[in-house]
């Protein structure tokens, strides 16, 4: 059974693929963190932009970024744009340089009322990630799903020494014990990693594994306190309806 929509992370494909997929009906999206991205990506015929924010949790889909490897790191270039999710969502519906195509925001997105305020920033639709990692069917470690209950938790932060592109995720002994070694660049530094990773998930340590989350994780963790009977692990379908309660008490 063929998927309805179809989205892409960290590039553009090429135009046949997305042309051959909009010809089986199939709506194509593509991740940009920035206007100019975004830019390309209406270019490319792609049906609608996944305005992906700085506070997303997880690997960044940027991809028109200039890269550098200084001093054994890879960083960024500071005219890469780091905006927020509803700046970006702003300058690409009502900025000086909009698109015209559809956009769907994405990072930091928690709560319902975080869904209305991109939606009153243009979003047509919204796209979470963190909100998710707690839920009964989620497939993240159970010292991932705790650690992202914790209303007291570290600061996130972005790093590529997990897998060598940025990646926003909790701080732990790991980030901070690498924070000045040098990283191969994505994916060698993820093959190098993997086998410690995969280890610090048999052993039940959270403070050796990639724990990816948004940077206002913690409100998945302020969510759970408020569930009525004491459950922090919500059903998919559960943690759906209290969204849309949410989004309907800003209406």
């Amino acid at each position: 059974e063929k998927p309805e929509i179809l989205t892409f992370h960290f590039d553009i494909p090429k135009r046949e693929y997305i042309a051959e997929a909009q010809r089986l009906g199939i709506y194509v999206g593509i991740t940009a963190t920035s206007v100019e991205e975004a830019h390309l990506i209406q270019e490319s015929g792609a049906d609608f932009i996944v305005a992906q924010g700085v506070e997303a949790g997880g690997h960044r889909g940027m991809f028109n970024a200039a890269w550098r490897n200084l001093h054994g790191t890879l960083e960024q270039e500071a005219t890469a744009e780091d905006l927020p999710t509803v700046e970006l969502v702003t300058q690409l519906c009502r900025g000086t340089n909009p698109v015209s195509i559809p956009i769907v925001a994405a990072g930091g997105i928690m709560t319902g009322r975080d869904i209305f305020t991109a939606i009153q920033a243009g979003a047509v639709a919204v796209q979470l990630g963190t909100a998710f990692l707690p839920c009964l069917e989620s497939t993240a470690s159970a010292e991932h799903k705790s650690s992202v209950l914790r209303v007291d938790g570290p600061e996130t932060t972005t790093t590529t020494k997990f897998s060598g592109r940025p990646a926003r995720g909790i701080r732990n002994e790991f980030i901070d014990r690498m924070e000045s070694a040098f990283a191969l660049n994505f994916p060698l530094q993820n093959t190098l990693t993997s086998l410690i990773r995969s280890q610090a998930v048999r052993d039940h340590n959270n403070e050796r594994q990639s724990l990816w989350a948004g940077s206002a994780y913690r409100k998945a963790g302020e969510r759970a306190s408020r569930t009525s009977g004491g459950s922090a692990y919500l059903s998919v379908g559960e943690l759906m309806e209290q969204l849309k309660q949410e989004y309907h008490d800003c209406l």
